[in-house]
């Protein structure tokens, strides 16, 4: 049976319309607030999820990934629109424990993707955060922390006056082995830190 072609019009509109709903716009990702943790998954190879996170101009910025186990993933950001592989401000590809920084931040809303790849996929919790909002370390005063994963990595700040000279101890109650690096104005990592320990003792 034909149709009249008057209903093949409204029927072609409605079937576009669908096409344009079943797509989920920027602006409805999960938003995150920063210093506050948000719980993740990714259960299969290649799957993605979506944030945001508004700030204001000139904040530093990290997002941070804490994964429960080992596993390869992708964190990327960028502002104003979702990241990809080749469009994002930041990120960080590993199987570990993940952060992106930007230390100068535009106003407005900046996008984050987390993504698995080959094997790899799990559950996380994702933070963002600003200066603020960072773990601080106070000066003479101890802090407990817990690393509970192989590749586990923890961020602190501490704020010193010029020309003080700045000691960091790290006293772990049985031997396992560790980093301890610090920098100043930025995350330190593998690559760059003004100084750094590696030990399997206190």
């Amino acid at each position: 049976m034909f149709l009249p072609a008057f209903f093949l019009v409204p029927l072609s509109i409605i079937v576009a319309l669908l096409c344009v709903l079943s797509v989920k716009p920027a602006s409805a990702q999960i938003e995150l607030t920063l210093g506050q943790p948000f719980s993740g998954e990714l259960t299969h190879a290649g799957d993605v999820n979506y944030y945001s996170v508004d700030v204001e101009a000139g904040e530093h910025l990290f997002v941070f990934v804490d994964k429960a186990a080992v596993w390869d993933g992708t964190l990327r950001i960028a502002f104003g629109h979702l990241p990809s592989p080749g469009d994002a401000s930041a990120s960080s590809i590993n199987a570990a424990d993940q952060v992106v920084e930007l230390p100068q931040t535009e106003a407005g809303t900046y996008y984050v993707q987390v993504s698995s790849y080959y094997n790899g996929f799990g559950s996380y919790v994702i933070t963002a955060m600003s200066d603020d909002t960072l773990p601080a370390l106070t000066l003479g005063v101890a802090l407990s922390d817990e690393l509970k994963e192989r590749s586990d990595v923890n961020y602190y700040r501490v704020d010193v006056a010029a020309g003080e000279h700045l000691f960091v101890f790290l006293d772990k109650p049985q031997q396992w082995y560790a980093y301890l690096r610090i920098r100043y104005g930025q995350l330190p990592d593998g690559q760059q830190s003004d100084a750094s320990s590696y030990s399997g003792h206190g």
